[in-house]
């Protein structure tokens, strides 16, 4: 997932909370820390896990579901999509440990 925004806010970020929206679902999250200062274009890429995949849809969004600011406050989107049952579902008895997404 590529993302492309503009803090266009008087305010320093501390870290962002990206969601992969399709067909009106939440189907992948991706969290990035660091400084984003006003004014400043900032070009990130997150991997996505293969659950991910197939979206069976073509309309795709990336919102932003959070933000922490520098003066420590936070802000949730007020219009959250609804989240996929299974996006956090735990993995079957004997599977493993958790894989990194793929980029």
């Amino acid at each position: 997932m590529y993302v492309d925004f503009i803090n266009i806010t008087h305010k320093t970020m501390k870290g962002i909370m990206w969601g992969l929206v399709a067909g009106g679902r939440l189907v992948a999250e991706a969290k990035d820390v660091g400084t984003f200062s006003p004014g400043v274009e900032i070009k990130k890429k997150y991997g996505l896990s293969e659950n991910v995949f197939p979206l069976q849809t073509s309309i795709l969004q990336c919102v932003a579901l959070g933000v922490k600011w520098a003066d420590g406050t936070r802000e949730i989107n007020p219009n959250l999509p609804d989240r996929i049952k299974n996006m956090y579902a735990s993995p079957p008895p004997g599977a493993g440990p958790p894989q990194p997404p793929k980029p």
